[in-house]
C-alpha cells in the first residue's frame, strides 16, 4: 500500500505487523512496526507499508 502524507501523522499500532518502506532515506528507509509501536511519520513523507498481519492503529495527522 503506497502512501504520502500531506501533514504529520502520529500512529500507535494496537495489533499486527507492517514494514514501512521510505522513501528518500539514508538507511534504506525499512522501518518494522508491530504492536505497541508509536511511530512519527513527519509531513511529505512517502512509504510502501508491506502488512504481514492484519494492522490495527490509532492515528492522528497534524495539518500544521
Amino acid at each position: 500500500m503506497a502512501l504520502s502524507y500531506d501533514a504529520r501523522q502520529t500512529c500507535y499500532i494496537v495489533r499486527g505487523k507492517v514494514t514501512a518502506a521510505v522513501e528518500d532515506s539514508p538507511e534504506e528507509g525499512h522501518i518494522e512496526l508491530g504492536a505497541g509501536d508509536l511511530v512519527v511519520f513527519p509531513r511529505g513523507t512517502r512509504c510502501t507499508w508491506h502488512i504481514a498481519a492484519a494492522v490495527d492503529m490509532h492515528y492522528a495527522f497534524d495539518p500544521s
